[in-house]
């Protein structure tokens, strides 16, 4: 075992001393691989969650929740502005100067990125 970690980083402190060594087709192993991939997790790791077992737990889907929130943002902040502009243009009886044909383009692309990231889910 010494010998099979020499040049690892920590690998003398490992808890995880055991190993169990497992045969598979080329095609297995593709898509153990091909899972383990889409689901941000090393191969090792992935194989480890799914067979103690547990769900593996993906960084894809950590980042698509990032990726969701960040435009949960962006639509807030729209939002407000729209909120701002229509509030501000009632009190003074005129609207800022703004082209309103582009901010609804932005408001439709927000949207569409959002409706993507939700089919990825």
């Amino acid at each position: 075992m010494e010998e099979a970690t020499k040049g690892r980083s920590g690998s003398g402190n490992r808890r995880r001393s055991e190993i169990i060594m497992v045969r598979v087709t080329r095609e297995e192993h593709v898509r153990l691989q091909e899972h383990a991939r889409q689901s941000g997790l090393r191969t090792a790791t992935y194989l480890r969650q799914s067979g103690l077992g547990s769900e593996a737990t993906s960084k894809t889907d950590r980042q698509s929740i990032q990726n969701l929130a960040q435009l949960h943002g962006d639509l807030a902040r729209v939002r407000g502005l729209l909120q701002s502009w229509l509030s501000r243009s009632e009190r003074q009886g005129f609207g800022v100067p703004m082209n309103m044909t582009q901010a609804l383009g932005q408001l439709r692309q927000l949207l569409h990125q959002l409706y993507k990231a939700l089919e990825k889910l």
